[in-house]
C-alpha cells in the first residue's frame, strides 16, 4: 500500500504530465496543477486537503528547479 505522500506525488506527476505549463505565471501554474491533482484524487477515490495539495506542489516545483540547476552549463554550451 502506498503512503499518502506517495499518492500526492503520483497526483502531482500526473498533473505535470497532462498540463503544458511553459510560459504560465506561477499563480496560474499552481491553480492548474491543483485542479488536476483534485481530479486525480476524485477519480482514484482519495481526498486531499488544500494544504496537502499546495505543499506538494511547492515542494515538487522546488525539487524540479534544483534538478534544473545541473543543466546550466549544458544550456550555455548549446547557445
Amino acid at each position: 500500500m502506498y503512503s499518502r505522500k506517495q499518492i500526492l506525488d503520483f497526483a502531482f506527476q500526473e498533473a505535470l504530465n497532462n498540463c503544458h505549463l511553459n510560459g504560465m505565471d506561477k499563480e496560474l501554474m499552481e491553480d492548474v496543477l491543483a485542479t488536476s491533482m483534485r481530479a486525480y484524487a476524485e477519480r482514484e477515490g482519495f481526498e486531499f486537503t488544500e494544504e496537502e495539495i499546495h505543499s506538494t506542489i511547492v515542494a515538487s516545483i522546488e525539487t524540479l528547479n534544483k534538478a534544473g540547476e545541473d543543466f546550466t552549463l549544458q544550456t550555455k554550451m548549446m547557445l
